[in-house]
């Protein structure tokens, strides 16, 4: 028997196109069915039905590029669109994807069996001709790749490909494979990656295409590169992040497996790629490529998120909403965040602790501070934006934010309480190159403003309380003796081993050498 699938977004209209002729009569058996243009694009490449029956007006994706992309990945069976136009324009435009019938509503019941009967002959006929090592050719392409890379196709037929007339007219030959997924973050479900798409992404040329398989499979793109030539061009654009303003721009994330060597191998790369695109939510801001080799195992996650961690990190937020320390806000927020990505737990599991945290702070600042008017989202709204996030630290951003909003509520930005933020933020990250410039922008300040602000309070302008600050965690790392000068340079925040030089004699009266020598002539 042979198989029917079939698609209209009515399901009055599929149930009376399943009854009103006899398919078996016919020599059809119905394989599935679907009610949007999406479903039945993956009906079809699922089932590779003989005939599929298509309405031309369906949601998500019309009828015509379900033709069209079922055409691109290797369907090459039977097509008959139902229409309730009667304007050929409009059907004419289906012509390049090879239709076979264009049937108007209401569907009469005998055009139906004669058209059905027609395309029954016109299969019949084909088989006949192609002979009987020609029949693989029945089967998409689209659906002998899915076999092979989700570890389907028997291991026997893959070791001797060469002689297996469907795995030939892939041309799998290669010295080597490597699995790449492409998962579009975006809500266009109608756009759907092509050969162009591929091309402009990867900066690919007409003839490289015969190196490359495109598949999608769970609603992911999947592509099977072929061969060390274009795997290395490839791998060459990834490493260099050249695809980064392309791949933003259709918000799409990629996940590169490893290279195997052997068509057996091909389904470890692509298992390797799930596991990554499974933590693609822990993946850092502007990071939207990860490749095989930067993939973290499971088993060196030990975080685990408990009522306890939920308790400490609400604590330790709330004492820093208390005290108006923003910068206190965002370096918990960066611990939490480091430890979310050592974590084994699943996005949901993940989304629904930092949710609890935010909703148990938002509870208490409710209570505690009752005579201010603090305007927060709902419960609701708070669960609902946060579920709807792709990455952890969007949602990081997002709870920092509303921290912000509740010290600006109940606080009152005085000098002193701008100064222990800045003063607090110095002594965490004296490290870095810090500029009055910067932490303005981190604080929401003007720079000129915060510089007259620090300096009238703290008798020195910025750069010289941050030279003091790096100078006497230098002294302490000088007397511990168990670091070279110029690792201790670098160490508090100096590139330029004579500025630190210079510095530490200018505060401190001595060179690092004769601080330590005489600190330990003292000792004695």
């Amino acid at each position: 028997m042979m198989k029917v699938f079939i698609a209209d977004d009515e399901i009055n209209v599929r149930q009376g196109l399943k009854n009103i002729i006899d398919w078996k009569e016919l020599g059809f058996d119905i394989c599935g069915e679907a009610g949007n243009g999406v479903a039945c694009l993956e009906g079809i490449m699922k089932e590779n039905p003989d005939l599929v029956l298509l309405d031309i007006q369906m949601p998500k994706m019309q009828g015509i590029q379900v033709a069209k992309h079922a055409r691109e990945q290797g369907y090459k069976g039977k097509i008959i669109i139902l229409s309730g136009y009667s304007d050929f324009e409009y059907a004419k435009s289906a012509i390049p994807y090879g239709i076979d019938y264009y049937l108007l509503k209401p569907i009469d019941e005998d055009e139906l069996t004669n058209a059905v009967t027609n395309v029954y002959r016109l299969i019949m006929k084909d088989k006949q001709e192609k002979g009987l090592a020609q029949q693989y050719f029945i089967k998409a392409r689209g659906s002998i790749l899915r076999d092979i890379i989700l570890g389907r196709q028997n291991q026997a037929v893959l070791e001797d490909a060469d002689k297996n007339l469907e795995l030939k007219h892939l041309d799998l030959n290669r010295s080597c494979y490597r699995v790449l997924l492409i998962e579009q973050l975006s809500s266009n479900v109608e756009h759907l990656f092509g050969e162009n798409d591929i091309q402009s992404l990867f900066h690919l040329y007409n003839n490289d295409l015969s190196d490359l398989e495109h598949v999608v499979i769970d609603n992911t793109n999947v592509l099977l590169i072929k061969g060390e030539t274009l795997i290395h061009r490839i791998s060459r654009v990834i490493e260099s992040f050249e695809v980064m303003e392309n791949a933003t721009r259709g918000m799409s994330f990629i996940v590169a497996g490893k290279i195997v060597t052997n068509l057996n191998e091909i389904h470890n790369s692509y298992k390797t790629c799930r596991m990554i695109m499974d933590r693609k939510f822990f993946t850092p801001k502007d990071h939207f490529v990860i490749e095989e080799s930067n993939y973290q195992l499971e088993k060196d996650m030990a975080y685990d998120v408990t009522e306890i961690e939920s308790s400490k990190y609400h604590d330790m937020l709330y004492k820093n909403i208390e005290s108006y320390n923003r910068a206190g806000i965002k370096e918990t927020l960066q611990i939490l965040n480091q430890n979310l990505m050592q974590s084994y737990h699943s996005e949901d599991s993940i989304k629904n602790f930092i949710t609890g945290i935010f909703l148990h702070i938002k509870h208490d600042v409710k209570h505690d501070y009752k005579k201010c008017d603090i305007q927060l989202d709902s419960n609701t709204d708070i669960i609902a934006t946060i579920q709807k996030m792709n990455f952890l630290y969007e949602i990081i951003h997002y709870v920092e934010d509303q921290m912000v909003q509740i010290i600006k509520a109940i606080g009152n930005s005085t000098c002193e309480s701008i100064l222990s933020d800045i003063l607090h933020y110095i002594d965490l990250n004296f490290r870095k190159n810090l500029k009055l410039e910067t932490i303005a922008a981190v604080f929401g300040y003007n720079s000129a403003y915060l510089g007259k602000v620090f300096t009238k309070n703290m008798g020195v302008n910025f750069n010289s309380y941050v030279d003091k600050v790096r100078i006497n965690y230098a002294k302490e790392l000088v007397l511990e003796d168990r670091l070279k000068v110029y690792e201790i340079a670098e160490n508090v925040g100096y590139k330029n081993l004579d500025y630190f030089h210079r510095k530490f004699k200018r505060y401190v009266g001595y060179s690092p050498a004769e601080y330590r020598k005489l600190m330990k002539d003292n000792d004695e």
